[in-house]
């Protein structure tokens, strides 16, 4: 297995340094050259910088969303204090026995 990874990186090797021929041949003047190395350099640094923008956005993203799960936990929270003020108010509770009386006259 070790034999055929070297094996391998040799021959890619010999095949990438040919295709840097075939493209050097191509491409007669280092000027021209240099202005490919300089547009794809332009292109890497654009891309670096909408990576960058992503990232960003995408923190803020994660923070909002984390504030409105807080947001939410807080209305919860109030959401089952009140519904249970309300129940402990009429269970067990001198309301509760009113409007039992009030059932029993009127049934």
């Amino acid at each position: 297995m070790i034999l055929f990874l070297v094996n391998f990186r040799k021959i890619f090797k010999v095949q990438v340094q040919l295709f840097i021929l075939e493209i050097m041949d191509g491409i007669q003047d280092k000027k021209e050259i240099l202005k490919v190395l300089d547009e794809l350099n332009n292109r890497l640094i654009a891309k670096e910088t909408e990576l960058h923008n992503l990232i960003e956005s995408n923190a803020k993203l994660l923070q909002r969303i984390e504030q409105l799960e807080e947001s939410n936990r807080k209305l919860r929270t109030k959401i089952n204090r009140g519904s249970s003020f309300w129940k402990d108010l009429f269970a067990g509770s001198f309301i509760e026995k009113i409007v039992n009386g009030f059932k029993k006259m009127f049934t």
